[in-house]
């Protein structure tokens, strides 16, 4: 793109001119400078009228800043892929790192499991707020706000397990996502719905349902679990909100492998 514009403004200037002046011309097009795939003239010194813009210009924007752009841009995209590649290998070495009998999966509902009532660090003092928001429960454009879990799932179990979230919102929250190292998600799924998701997953990972783990703050999801073969967990037992629902969310310390379906005392 950039040899083309550079080319219609070279032969713009060199057009109509005889040789003696295309001689002159041709001198004074020597401030080149070479970028990779680019040849860029600038700091010319004439044109037609006699003056030769200081630097070619593609809108309103220098040559070079457009170049400038287009670099920052190509080390953005990079920078991505390197991520991505290296959250796609963390998760395949979650799947692989035991045999295929011991494979684990740990699944968790988003909202008052891995976060807490938006902006409340009074009453929950170990919870995070974030820069993004969060609907959830008539949160409105209040910031989404992580438990103590969801900012510490790597010092759970579950570090070596595969990673999983099954939301009742349909919302897809990329701050809570990210926790999980590109790991399934599924939004808008409450009740039985999360029994039958988590059993699908179960099959397509390859994860036997005695290595399922879930974990909710609202105890109805939990219960659904009984005879599936699958462990669930209730957790935000010590903080519980309105309708019976989490308030703080839930503690590393209710992650736990125990066998069976169990709901807060």
């Amino acid at each position: 793109m950039l040899n083309a514009m550079v080319a219609i403004a070279t032969l713009s200037f060199l057009g109509g001119s005889d040789s003696k002046d295309m001689f002159e011309k041709t001198r004074s097009l020597r401030g080149t400078v070479e970028i990779p795939g680019n040849s860029v003239l600038l700091n010319s010194t004439m044109n037609h009228s006699g003056n030769f813009s200081e630097s070619l210009r593609v809108g309103t924007l220098p040559l070079e800043d457009l170049v400038k752009q287009d670099q920052l841009q190509q080390q953005k995209q990079k920078k991505k892929k390197i991520i991505d590649k290296r959250q796609q290998q963390e998760q395949q070495n979650r799947s692989t790192a035991t045999g295929a009998g011991n494979r684990c999966l740990c699944i968790f509902d988003v909202d008052r499991t891995l976060t807490g009532k938006q902006e409340d660090t009074t009453r929950c003092p170990q919870n995070k707020v974030t820069h993004s928001i969060d609907p959830a429960y008539h949160g409105g454009h209040r910031h989404l706000t992580l438990s103590q879990l969801g900012q510490n799932l790597e010092s759970t179990f579950c570090k070596a397990c595969i990673l999983a979230i099954i939301s009742a919102e349909s919302t897809h929250r990329l701050v809570v996502e990210a926790l999980l190292h590109g790991g399934p998600t599924v939004h808008g799924c409450d009740g039985l719905c999360k029994v039958k998701k988590a059993t699908k997953l179960a099959s397509e990972l390859g994860v036997a349902h005695r290595r399922v783990f879930f974990f909710d703050d609202k105890a109805s999801n939990v219960m659904h679990f009984k005879g599936s073969g699958m462990n669930a967990h209730q957790v935000s037992c010590g903080s519980r909100g309105d309708g019976g629902h989490g308030h703080c969310g839930g503690k590393t310390s209710e992650v736990t492998q125990a066998s069976g379906v169990g709901t807060c005392p």
